[in-house]
């Protein structure tokens, strides 16, 4: 996993991570979009805010608008019960003051036509300034250049950083059996725990 991977292990340790990926949830169920604070060194991502949008696909337009609806509420959620000036004075309070705190969007995968105007309307709704394609994909890097600087940028020389981070050559691609395994796995672990009386989402 290859999003799990870098913010385990070249982030900082205190950062916001939204995972707007309803498809394959690193925090919650799938069918979810969710958000943490709790990540901490190569520890696993744990329990936070999830909004439950019903699906682990976006089919049509109005499914889009559901969607991003979803995104939106979770934004406002996070924006109150786990804003970054509170997780700041948080952190100074127990003296674990980062050089710096910022956040990290995953999105799906989804990205050609419906999708890919998905992936143009999340940049402004999750106000993202910087942009990396994972894969092996930089048609999309310039292609997501393009029309974020024609609807966003503030003049037409107006470009917003974009990278392309390319898988290890022995990287084994994901088919799409094998995504659905790992959401089934994600499901029952998740009400396996519940019966153990941890109502909450899980990764282990």
């Amino acid at each position: 996993e290859p999003v799990s991977s870098y913010v385990n292990h070249s982030l900082p340790p205190q950062i916001q991570f939204i995972d707007v990926d309803i498809g394959q949830q690193g925090v919650s169920l799938p069918g979810c979009v969710s958000a943490t604070n709790n990540i901490i060194g190569k520890a696993q991502l744990q329990s936070g805010l999830s909004v439950f949008y019903g699906d682990t696909s976006v089919y049509n337009e109005e499914d889009k608008t559901t969607y991003l609806n979803c995104v939106a509420n979770l934004l406002t959620t996070v924006d109150t019960n786990m804003c970054v000036d509170r997780f700041e004075t948080d952190l100074k309070r127990m003296g674990n003051y980062p050089t710096a705190i910022g956040r990290i969007v995953n999105t799906m995968g989804f990205t050609v036509g419906l999708g890919f105007e998905i992936l143009i309307e999340l940049v402004k709704l999750c106000k993202i300034d910087v942009v990396v394609v994972t894969g092996q994909n930089s048609e999309l890097q310039f292609n997501l250049q393009d029309e974020i600087r024609k609807r966003y940028g503030h003049n037409k020389h107006y470009t917003m950083p974009t990278f392309v981070l390319y898988n290890a050559p022995d990287c084994p691609p994901t088919s799409r059996p094998i995504r659905k395994q790992k959401r089934d796995a994600k499901i029952l672990d998740y009400f396996r725990s519940m019966r153990f009386g941890d109502a909450v989402p899980s990764n282990q």
